[in-house]
């Protein structure tokens, strides 16, 4: 599971690289067409609004991994001694997460397939790619939740 998990980290940390890039050479030569040519780009602006969605699930996704993630901490869960109580209070957010996750991906299966019967005017994109990134995002988030919940049990276990 940890090799699944290092290869899909390492996978969209490069498929987040390309993204990155492509977001970065669409809006500069959208800038250079619309400022310096005066004649813009008309799919631009469709296509980095879409890499831009997929490069923040992506990074959502690589967050969890790094355990990155917002999460907003009520008391000091190190401090609590007790090892199955903290084991709990641990688990809370990793659950939220999970469920976040899981979330993503059924309903993210049916944003795909309600996506498919549409295409993007300027740019012909079908939604269909553009909200796979929501299921593809879930399923990474759920990986790496499960990694991370594989790590909590093995701690309480060795206590």
């Amino acid at each position: 599971m940890e090799k699944v998990e290092s290869l899909l980290e390492r996978a969209q940390s490069v498929v987040g690289f390309i993204q990155f890039v492509g977001l970065t050479v669409i809006l500069s030569l959208q800038i250079l067409m619309r400022f310096v040519v005066h004649k813009p780009l008309l799919w631009s602006e469709e296509v980095a609004r879409f890499l831009l969605f997929w490069l923040v699930l992506n990074g959502a996704a690589l967050a969890v991994k790094r355990s990155r993630n917002f999460m907003i901490e009520l008391f000091d869960v190190e401090a609590i001694k007790h090892p199955l109580l903290k084991g709990v209070l641990q688990s809370i957010p990793l659950l939220g997460t999970l469920s976040v996750g899981v979330l993503m991906v059924v309903y993210g299966s049916v944003y795909m397939y309600y996506g498919s019967f549409r295409v993007v005017p300027i740019s012909r994109i079908n939604m269909l790619y553009v909200y796979l990134a929501l299921p593809l995002s879930g399923l990474c988030i759920v990986v790496y939740s499960l990694g991370q919940a594989r790590v909590l049990i093995q701690a309480l276990r060795s206590r």
